[in-house]
């Protein structure tokens, strides 16, 4: 079975950035990834996402926090314990 470990090629060396089985000798592939850039998120999905979200939340009150009664109702649950 195949199993992958991240490592970084620098001058000629391969620095290993998690620990193998050790094992005495084993065959490897050495796959060179490109570095590229994260690409900007697309401003229109980003709109849109915001406008689904104020729509799901739209039946909540501005002045009800719902972080407060998730921190209320978990605060009941373990006194119940």
């Amino acid at each position: 079975m195949l199993k992958t470990y991240e490592a970084i090629y620098r001058a000629g060396h391969v620095e290993m950035l998690e620990t193998p089985p050790s094992e005495e000798a084993a065959r490897v592939l050495v796959t060179f990834i490109p570095e590229t850039p994260l690409a900007a998120p697309d401003p229109a999905r980003v709109l849109t996402a915001i406008e689904n979200l104020r729509k799901l939340l739209a039946h909540v009150p501005a002045t009800r926090s719902l972080t407060d009664e998730l921190i209320k109702e978990r605060r009941a649950e373990a006194a119940r314990e």
